[in-house]
């Protein structure tokens, strides 16, 4: 099996790489910096430039990279966000369709924001986009796939939940004031999160090379979404602290309120309809099943 992968740095992307290895396959990796590795092959999705020798003889195509979403959203920032996003998926789409032979399998990520706020109502690959800044990147990044489609090149769009692990992601940065008795709520924590473990997205990608019959829109998510309160009293129980230490909503009001309005108190509660529907079998279904393995010593 022949990889090409974007974004092979980052907490998701560095996972798969090592998983793919010890597999023995092959993966290549698009950088942005001049390669340093016969692995590495130069891109640069603002000049729609990419080297193609990359893509001759690749199975399957797996791209992850984006602008950082976390932060202050400037306009500067939320146009990096956007066009990071909308720009590296036309470029490896139009690349694929150029081709004699182009790879048989485009996994392209996207996110479970594509739904906006929906509050305790359970949504599936079937709803239609909701409504925020986060919709139209997740919107635009999956359009962007469509010349790709054009050339009957199979295409999944990875509508990608919270990650959970400890090499990366949220998680990781919740660990230390949790383990301190610091952690709490956000908010009233009444807010769904859509969450999944780094196992069951490396186990959903390696399904979708698998069964042919996969495609469009993928919700990657576990089957039990849990408010924030729940998050954060499972965590706290499997660390054996206290959880009372809640963030009330304004902190972020004055620095960070659209970002934290549209990710972190916005509540999305997402059913992976379609992978379940194929045939795939969840490693973690709940939470706390997820955090007691992520966190074994």
């Amino acid at each position: 099996m022949k990889i090409l992968l974007t974004g092979s740095n980052g907490f998701v992307g560095s996972f798969l790489r090592q998983h793919f290895n010890n597999k023995g396959y092959q993966v290549r990796r698009l950088v942005r910096s001049k390669p340093q590795d016969e692995d590495q092959f130069s891109w640069s999705p603002s000049e729609q430039k990419l080297d193609e020798k990359a893509l001759e003889g690749i199975d399957v195509v797996i791209h992850l990279a984006g602008e950082n979403i976390l932060g202050i959203w400037t306009q500067k920032k939320k146009n990096a966000i956007m066009e990071s996003r909308r720009q590296g998926t036309k470029l490896i789409a139009q690349k694929m369709s150029e081709m004699e032979k182009p790879p048989k399998l485009l996994i392209s990520a996207s996110a479970i924001g594509f739904y906006g706020d929906n509050g305790d109502r359970f949504v599936d690959e079937t709803d239609k986009k909701g409504n925020g800044f986060l919709v139209d990147v997740c919107d635009e990044w999956e359009k962007a796939t469509s010349v790709a489609k054009e050339k009957d090149i199979r295409i999944t769009n990875l509508r990608i939940g919270i990650v959970m692990g400890t090499s990366g992601g949220p998680l990781q940065k919740m660990l230390l004031p949790f383990k301190l008795g610091l952690g709490g709520r956000l908010g009233n924590g009444k807010q769904y999160v859509s969450w999944i473990s780094i196992n069951d997205i490396v186990g959903i990608i390696e399904h979708i090379i698998d069964n042919k019959n996969v495609s469009g829109p993928i919700n990657a998510c576990a089957p039990n979404p849990v408010t924030n309160q729940e998050m954060t009293k499972t965590l706290g129980k499997v660390l054996s602290r206290p959880t009372i230490f809640p963030v009330p909503r304004f902190v972020f009001k004055t620095l960070a309120r659209q970002m934290s309005d549209e990710m972190l108190f916005s509540s999305t509660r997402a059913k992976p309809k379609k992978i379940m529907d194929s045939g795939y079998v969840f490693q973690h279904n709940f939470l706390q099943d997820a955090l007691q393995d992520l966190l074994k010593k």
